[in-house]
């Protein structure tokens, strides 16, 4: 941990367990049970299984006893995976940006004062690519409204 390499020595090391069981599911010509598995993905240490009831019942087969999986998300319909939150409310999928910071009971201070000595244009570039980053990943206007109000409220604050 700390090194530059580790986040990609990480990813190598969890491919090849994932990749050695989706072999052996492979092998094992379970079509119901790859098709299971076809809905899982992770990213670096984020990991989300959609619509896999089996999910749990196989970890052990996948990964190794000394890796310890924590499940953050608290119900089958809500779940968050990297700065995405996902909701499922009537077979209608809703998807907005999670920010963790937002969960801490203090002050962060994410972006530098627009009166202070770095060139003013990079700072704007920071703020348009965040909307353009919310525009994207938010699927309803208020939710795109919400981040750029928090965004705006901490830019203005800090100037």
């Amino acid at each position: 941990m700390g090194a530059n390499y580790a986040p990609l020595v990480a990813d190598l090391f969890l491919f090849c367990y994932e990749s050695e069981f989706m072999k052996s599911l492979s092998k094992s010509n379970d079509l119901n049970l790859i098709e299971k598995f076809n809905t899982s993905f992770r990213y670096l240490d984020d990991l989300c299984s959609l619509d896999n009831s089996l999910f749990h019942t196989y970890i052990k087969n996948i990964y190794p006893k000394e890796l310890i999986l924590l499940q953050s998300n608290n119900s089958d319909d809500k779940a968050t995976l990297s700065d995405i939150d996902v909701q499922i409310n009537n077979l209608h999928c809703t998807i907005k940006i999670y920010d963790k910071r937002d969960d801490f009971d203090f002050n962060i201070v994410n972006f530098p004062p627009l009166d202070g000595d770095i060139p003013s244009s990079p700072s704007y570039g920071t703020y348009l690519s965040q909307l353009i980053r919310f525009a994207r990943v938010c699927t309803r206007v208020e939710d795109f409204n919400e981040r750029n109000s928090i965004m705006s409220r901490k830019l203005f604050k800090v100037s």
